[in-house]
């Protein structure tokens, strides 16, 4: 007899879709250092990959939300189950977004004109997109692991973690004053630096999303204490 522990077949098609939502979250990690990596590095090649994944991503949450609808219908799952069918559901639309972020930032940078990389740091955006990173691989980790403990940890720490958006924007400003021909690419710099914002903002919703699936609490009104 064999010790294995044999899975119902709700347990399989819940399984299979983890899966796939675990493998749209390591693309959306990619695209996004990717489009960092051709800000920072003027990488055109890394730009261009993430617009190339992009068609990737779509078709993730396409088949995602067909399998996710499909078994709710055929299913119709309770208590648990129903949860995290509602939580995955979040979590593709939160890993969307993130691909979507690191798509705009991709093509931002390309209109980025050289000139402006001799004149302007970008160590305010290379800062942020560190600790954006760092959050959105730990909110990975936790839905993985099913950690409500680290989700809590981003949940808190994702919290004011963009801290250098106001001081760029006010450093941009004085360039964009003194060189008009700054204009444009600062505008576009602007973007990128909130671009890179959202991305930890919706780290922090994917690791709301783990507290959810797997205690059924939404970790906002326990911050709260209601």
């Amino acid at each position: 007899m064999s010790g294995s522990i044999k899975l119902g077949p709700l347990a399989h098609e819940l399984f299979a879709v983890q899966q796939q939502v675990a493998a749209m979250g390591d693309l959306a990690e990619i695209q996004f250092a990717r489009a960092i990596q051709a800000l920072l590095a003027g990488d055109l090649g890394a730009a261009g990959s993430v617009a190339a994944d992009e068609p990737r991503m779509d078709a993730f949450e396409v088949a995602i939300d067909r399998d996710l609808v499909s078994i709710l219908a055929r299913r119709q799952p309770a208590a648990r189950d129903l949860r995290l069918l509602l939580g995955l559901s979040k979590t593709v639309t939160y890993l969307e977004r993130i691909g979507d972020e690191a798509d705009r930032i991709a093509l931002r940078v390309t209109r980025l004109p050289k000139p402006l990389r001799s004149r302007v740091s970008f160590a305010e955006i290379q800062s942020d997109a560190s600790v954006a990173g760092m959050l959105l691989r730990s909110a990975l980790k936790a839905l993985q692991q099913r950690d409500t403990e680290l989700a809590r940890a981003v949940y808190h720490d994702a919290k004011g973690a963009s801290k250098n958006y106001e001081g760029l924007a006010r450093k941009l400003m004085t360039y964009m004053a003194t060189d008009m021909r700054l204009i444009t690419g600062c505008l576009e710099l602007l973007a990128i630096a909130k671009a890179v914002e959202r991305v930890g903002g919706h780290a922090r919703s994917l690791a709301q999303a783990v507290v959810y699936m797997v205690e059924g609490e939404d970790v906002r009104e326990l911050m709260l204490g209601l």
